[in-house]
């Protein structure tokens, strides 16, 4: 992982880039899970890994979701959000699931 970043100045191995692209991913998914050793951690934050690749999406608590809802169906006179509709759609389309 250190020859791969000093030679692409990174930590963001695919994997599909064989066994170092397999072994990434797993770090990744023992550092998200939280189980992932601490000195490795510690070892892998020095050279600039990043567990999650994603920038977490803040959540939003479900009470202003609701009103966002009640927004929509005052303006659009019914309660068919569409999944597409962005963060509403998709809290519509789980609070359906549930």
């Amino acid at each position: 992982l250190v020859q791969y970043k000093a030679k692409r100045g990174d930590c963001n191995v695919p994997q599909t880039q064989g066994k170092l692209g397999r072994w990434v991913n797993t770090q990744r998914k023992l550092y998200k899970k939280g189980k992932l050793a601490q000195d490795r951690v510690d070892r892998l934050n020095s050279i600039g890994f990043k567990g999650a690749l994603k920038e977490a999406v803040p959540t939003v608590p479900w009470e202003t979701r609701f009103n966002e809802f009640v927004q929509y169906k005052a303006k659009h006179n019914n309660c068919n959000v569409p999944k597409s509709q962005g963060p509403l759609g998709r809290w519509v389309n789980t609070q359906r699931e549930v």
